[in-house]
């Protein structure tokens, strides 16, 4: 705590440009939901693969759901507080620290939302469908920042399941 409080008065710029890189880390899509060691080779890259696109899905749905409700339910309070729990479980935990376990907690809320956006697309899908293209957009600019930060990392991970699992 002591280093986090000397960091931000001593260098607040720098504070800012590394809880901007955890925070895209922090919803990137390109995380998978989880990581099983005693899988190797294809089998390991196949599961985590798969572990993105659910990742991908739960986070399209879930920001769009996030969109649509604020700007669709602002009579609903409830809401309102439900989308304070999602914005404090966020900011709790990006200005520190960010591993993709640390997104646990974030995960039913956006299911929650995925739902309530799911519920209103089948319902109300022309007017609803923008949400969803905002959320995609939102996130491929995630994927695309991640990338491009994390390219090298990624590139090392995957050879090494490969080789690995030979």
């Amino acid at each position: 705590m002591e280093q986090f409080k000397k960091t931000l008065e001593e260098r607040p710029f720098e504070f800012i440009k590394l809880t901007t890189i955890r925070a895209v880390k922090y919803f990137s899509p390109i995380r998978p939901l989880g990581f099983w060691f005693y899988q190797h080779g294809w089998k390991q890259f196949v599961f985590i693969s798969c572990s993105a696109l659910a990742s991908f899905l739960l986070f399209l749905f879930g920001f769009a759901g996030i969109i649509s409700s604020f700007f669709k339910e602002k009579r609903n309070h409830l809401l309102f507080y439900f989308l304070s729990f999602v914005f404090l479980t966020f900011a709790s935990i990006v200005p520190i620290i960010v591993e993709t376990r640390y997104r646990l907690p974030i995960y039913p809320f956006m299911a929650v939302f995925a739902g309530f956006f799911i519920s209103r697309f089948i319902s109300f899908k022309i007017e609803y469908f923008n949400y969803l293209i905002y959320s995609f957009i939102f996130l491929m600019a995630l994927l695309f920042v991640d990338l491009s930060l994390e390219y090298k990392k990624i590139l090392e991970k995957i050879d090494v399941i490969f080789k690995y699992g030979k």
